[in-house]
């Protein structure tokens, strides 16, 4: 069979979900993760619980026919709060599921566990679920929902092609965003020194303040002569974003909604021109009380104001 075609789920997979007794939770043992815990691909391990070894056992064992014990290959999404988000289980791992998360575990004759993850989290899936959750019970996908949701098959080798492309790509990603990390931390590190300690380079190109550069107070304190202090909302417009309604987003629209998930700098929520209310100015930035202050510039993108008050700048 050379030829793509869509199937449904539980035509390639077994499908399962985590544990759904209630286990006591320790300080210490086998990580027992949640929906919360799986962002597209990685682990979030921030804010983790944890379960006996022998709770670990009793409610996995090795023995059961169910599709409950995650194994090298399973995909593992979220499926009540959050939904999506795949992460491959490794050989590595050991950890328990609640019946947040749903498992799937491949026909590897016919199914990549990598190109499934990638499927999984894609706004393509995202949206194909959409279109099967109508009606159903807000934050909640059940198993036989997820089985009869169809996904693309390639060949097999042409999926291990896709997946190995897009795990290269990965790769690259995190580099950069690793690197940028780093720049961030001389950044701020830059930041302290000029304008905190004002240690910049004087007309001489030597430490400002080391080097007997004039002081005067202020009310923050002494600070170089000619600097003033003010106030932030005389030196910048002060605004928020609009109020979007949900029915509003689409999936793969002209225009990116940022904070339409209470999140900056990452959305799958777009706007059409027939839709559109006023976009962002390039250079505008977008300081958000959500975040504490991440502050964002915005690249012609709407921003959306959600539950939460953004008029407040911390």
């Amino acid at each position: 069979m050379n030829e793509w075609r869509e199937v449904e789920i539980g035509e390639v997979c077994q499908v399962g979900d985590g544990a759904h007794a209630k286990v006591e939770r320790k300080v210490s043992g086998v990580p027992y993760l949640t929906s919360k815990n799986f962002d597209r691909g990685k682990l979030k391990l921030d804010d983790v619980d944890f379960i006996s070894e022998q709770d670990y056992e009793r409610l996995f064992t090795k023995e059961s026919k169910a599709v409950t014990r995650p194994q090298d290959g399973d995909v593992l999404m979220g499926i009540i709060g959050t939904f999506g988000n795949g992460y491959r289980y490794k050989p590595s791992d050991k950890f328990g599921v609640s019946s947040s998360v749903a498992l799937l575990r491949p026909d590897q004759s016919m199914l990549n566990p990598d190109f499934l993850e990638y499927v999984v989290n894609s706004d393509r899936f995202r949206a194909t679920h959409e279109a099967y959750s109508s009606g159903s019970v807000q934050g909640y996908t059940n198993i036989p929902t997820i089985k009869r949701m169809l996904i693309p098959l390639p060949p097999l080798a042409e999926q291990r092609r896709i997946a190995a492309i897009l795990s290269t790509l990965d790769a690259k990603i995190d580099l950069l965003r690793r690197q940028n990390i780093t720049l961030e931390a001389i950044a701020q590190t830059l930041f302290k020194r000029w304008f905190v300690d004002f240690e910049f380079p004087d007309a001489h190109g030597r430490p400002y303040r080391s080097a007997g550069g004039p002081m005067q107070a202020s009310e923050l304190g002494e600070i170089p002569v000619g600097w003033r202090v003010g106030v932030f909302k005389d030196l910048v417009d002060l605004t928020t974003g609009k109020g979007l309604k949900r029915s509003e987003f689409t999936t793969n629209g002209l225009y990116p909604v940022l904070g339409a998930n209470g999140e900056m700098g990452r959305t799958d929520k777009y706007l059409t021109d027939d839709k559109l209310i006023v976009t962002g100015r390039v250079g505008t930035l977008g300081v958000v009380r959500l975040t504490r202050g991440k502050v964002w510039i915005s690249d012609n993108v709407l921003i959306s104001k959600p539950k939460q008050d953004f008029s407040t700048v911390h």
